[in-house]
């Protein structure tokens, strides 16, 4: 029944296709390709180059987790050759999406090892809808590489007369992702860096500190609308003032509020780390990349870790 609804209502729209906001750009000669958000659009960009047009789903001004999906994307994501996302539970629509209807799709996250969640009190319930794992893997260099080898796959799959141009389009990024890798490794280690405590509003970068031997203290969890406790914020305050950390993290989408106000407790600072969910629109004019933000962020997080 459920399928029959979304058809009916596909069918509908298409007719009326005056009426939809930024249906896919076709050519008869590409592969059309959805992808959920920004990072995801990047990496199929450089495997795919001009055998590929590439569509983003998710404006850059909205939280992947919130997202909720409108008939018209339905469409858009049916009738294209591919749909890529990012899985681990970031997108949580997409099962049902994908149950209801036939679409060619890649979970970016397969074969990565996901890590599971650590739930702060009180926050089961409010965490539920967001899995039991941390989607965030893309924060990670080492994942985002894992992630655009299973783009190119998946191309080759599609139109395996191409191989040659999407393996070498792929080798050239991923060198750009591994110099990224290596720069981290080299600027925030144990030997430059005083502190190894990153303070940031939701957990966003366990994969990050995981590889880069980093504490992430979390203000709440996966679920960045998640209420903070009394016991809680003052748990936290404690832990923040007895590692000595001089700055917390907000990100761009995230209300900053709470931050700031144990900043302000503390006497400490406060700066904005990118978490590269989407890119803005000032960013693309200053020629702003993934590679370009993370490199923008290790400036940030070599202040706060007191980095040599």
């Amino acid at each position: 029944m459920k399928n029959i609804t979304i058809i009916v209502m596909a069918m509908i729209i298409i007719l009326f296709s005056g009426c939809i906001n930024s249906p896919i750009e076709e050519n008869e000669n590409e592969i059309n390709v959805m992808v959920s958000f920004y990072p995801f659009y990047e990496f199929t960009t450089n495997v795919g180059g001009d055998k590929i047009n590439v569509n983003l789903l998710i404006p850059a001004n909205v939280e992947p987790h919130e997202y909720e999906l409108k008939p018209s994307d339905m469409v858009n994501i049916i009738e294209s050759d591919l749909f890529i996302y990012n899985g681990g539970g970031m997108e949580p629509w997409v099962h049902n999406l994908i149950e209801n209807n036939e679409i060619n799709v890649l979970d970016a996250s397969e074969g990565i090892e996901l890590i599971k969640t650590e739930l702060h009190e009180h926050e089961e319930e409010q965490e539920h809808k967001h899995g039991e794992y941390d989607p965030h893997v893309w924060l990670s260099p080492t994942n985002a590489i894992k992630q655009v080898e299973n783009i190119r796959d998946k191309l080759i799959e599609i139109d395996p007369e191409n191989e040659e141009y999407y393996t070498n389009n792929a080798k050239e990024y991923i060198e750009k992702l591994e110099g990224l890798d290596e720069k981290i490794k080299m600027e925030i280690n144990n030997e430059k860096c005083k502190k190894r405590e990153v303070v940031i509003t939701h957990a966003t970068l366990a994969y990050f500190c995981r590889d880069y031997k980093l504490e992430q203290i979390a203000l709440t969890g996966i679920n960045p609308q998640a209420e903070i406790s009394v016991k809680q914020l003052t748990e936290i305050m404690e832990h923040i003032e007895g590692k000595n950390v001089t700055v917390i993290f907000t990100e761009e989408q995230i209300n900053p509020q709470t931050a700031q106000v144990i900043a302000q407790e503390l006497g400490i600072q406060t700066m904005t780390l990118n978490t590269i969910h989407g890119i803005s629109d000032e960013d693309k004019k200053a020629g702003k990349n993934y590679i370009t933000l993370m490199e923008d962020n290790i400036s940030k997080l070599k202040i706060a870790l007191e980095c040599e």
